[in-house]
């Protein structure tokens, strides 16, 4: 619940919000995205076939970027 003035109540910590949230979910994401990328690169490359795992892998890859999407769509300012 908000504050008289608009601004949040006291004893909310915003220090893990805002643009360092941001910053985090971008740098993260990149560096999952090249991780999962040498891992199926290396399976193509080795021949090796797909696990559960690599499944598992994908899907939460596939997430990942999902609440990295909501997150910065939350960011951007309202323009209606």
């Amino acid at each position: 619940m908000a504050g008289p003035s608009g601004s949040p109540p006291v004893d909310v910590d915003s220090t893990y919000g805002g643009r360092p949230a941001l910053v985090f979910t971008a740098v993260f994401l990149a560096i999952q995205l090249i991780v999962v990328w040498l891992r199926y690169m290396t399976k193509f490359i080795v021949n090796v076939k797909w696990g559960y795992d690599d499944v598992l892998v994908l899907v939460s890859l596939l997430l990942q970027i999902g609440l990295a999407a909501i997150a910065f769509g939350k960011s951007l300012p309202s323009r209606l």
